[in-house]
């Protein structure tokens, strides 16, 4: 590939059109009691999207949640029991090495995974999860939880952060916040 050839295709990438945040689905994302939610930030990737990001108001449970909604680079199934929501999930895994690697995180290793519904409701939709146990630069204990799913041909992305000892509290915490997300889901 000579010099030109490779100045187009960095070009027609480099420019490829963004994706805009009011062009995704029409999402109602939830507030649930127990955690303030923030406003939607504009990603400024190719697949465009929004983060919004869900805090914990109980110290007892300070669950930290972020939700990635993104178009993929191609039409995303519903649910979470695809191969594209599985290989989503993989690129997580890679993230979570290479910030290992930069030494963000000591250690990480994966503990659980699988297809786990959005709530104990009947029906409800389920994604594809994975949890993680890190430790932190400064030697801290930390649970990483990651849920992907599609909702009408797009990406939601869940990334969880909570102290390892805490994670009874910070379960019952986290359920009530992905009840309501299933259920803007549905």
């Amino acid at each position: 590939m000579n010099v030109r050839t490779v100045a187009t295709v960095v070009a027609l990438v480099a420019f490829a059109p963004l994706v805009a945040a009011d062009s995704l689905p029409k999402v109602e994302w939830p507030k649930v009691d127990g955690f303030t939610r923030g406003e939607p930030r504009e990603m400024n990737t190719r697949t465009g999207g929004y983060t919004i990001a869900y805090n914990s108001t109980d110290e007892a449970a300070p669950v930290v949640l972020t939700l990635y909604f993104y178009a993929g680079d191609a039409k995303f199934p519903n649910g979470g029991e695809s191969k594209e929501a599985k290989a989503e999930l993989d690129r997580v895994v890679e993230g979570l090495k290479q910030a290992k690697d930069a030494g963000i995180y000591k250690a990480f290793k994966e503990t659980d995974s699988g297809s786990k519904p959005m709530s104990d409701a009947k029906g409800v939709v389920k994604a594809a999860w994975k949890r993680f146990d890190l430790i932190q630069e400064d030697g801290s204990p930390t649970v990483s939880e990651a849920y992907i799913l599609g909702h009408k041909d797009h990406v939601v992305k869940l990334r969880v952060t909570y102290p390892a000892d805490k994670k009874e509290a910070c379960g019952k915490a986290l359920a009530s916040l992905l009840a309501g997300i299933g259920k803007a889901l549905e």
